[in-house]
């Protein structure tokens, strides 16, 4: 049963909130966004998806827990979600590139509208499916539906508008001939899950949704 979104989030808020996560866990969050990057580029891709879902998981345990400690292979747990991470985003992307498409035929507006999509709205929408498996175990259906239907919701363009600061810190990593992505996306992912924390949190508590430890996170079997 997925939740319901309680309120909107704030930059201030979600930025303070992530710094404090990033400082305290810079090296295990380097090394998981290091490890998911060269897994992605070997696997074609493929594996993107539950990798970046890992990343997520570790930022929402060291936002529920100030004693976390993080690992680095951590960000292979989000395997467990392998099905309906990839299908999910897979489906999401599609629907994008479909409505990218049709936009881009229609001048001025579309070209605008074009823009606000491919860099707020989309990486919101996959982004919170991400969060959505890794976090209340969606199904493919509802890592769909949910994100595409909470654009109907007002409190969810807060959201979009933090995706979309925490996208172009993330993306001044590029500059250093693309190396300081590593450094700038842990940080763009965290931002974004403190978001997701402070949507679904209590209006009487700033401490968000009740803590999680890493030994929540089931281990993968043994092969």
């Amino acid at each position: 049963m997925i939740k319901e979104l309680k309120r909107g989030a704030e930059i201030g808020t979600t930025f303070n909130r992530a710094l404090e996560v990033y400082k305290k866990n810079f090296v295990p969050l380097l090394l998981a966004t290091l490890l998911a990057v060269v897994v992605g580029v070997v696997s074609c891709g493929i594996c993107l998806a539950p990798l970046f879902c890992g990343i997520f998981a570790m930022a929402l345990v060291a936002l529920r827990s100030s004693g976390a400690k993080l690992k680095a292979g951590d960000v292979f747990k989000g395997f467990q979600k392998f099905l309906p991470a990839f299908v999910s985003c897979l489906v999401l992307g599609l629907i994008n590139s479909f409505v990218s498409s049709v936009l881009m035929v229609v001048p001025i507006v579309g070209w605008i509208a074009l823009i606000v999509v491919g860099y707020a709205v989309a990486p919101a929408v996959i982004a919170w499916a991400q969060l959505l498996v890794v976090d209340q175990d969606a199904t493919i259906g509802d890592a769909i539906a949910v994100p595409l239907k909470l654009l109907g919701d007002k409190r969810f363009w807060s959201v979009v508008l933090v995706s979309l600061v925490a996208g172009l810190i993330g993306g001044l990593g590029a500059i250093a001939c693309g190396f300081g992505l590593l450094v700038t996306l842990p940080f763009a992912y965290c931002m974004i899950a403190a978001a997701y924390e402070e949507a679904y949190s209590d209006a009487a508590t700033d401490a968000g949704t009740p803590a999680i430890e890493a030994s929540d996170i089931e281990e993968p079997p043994a092969s």
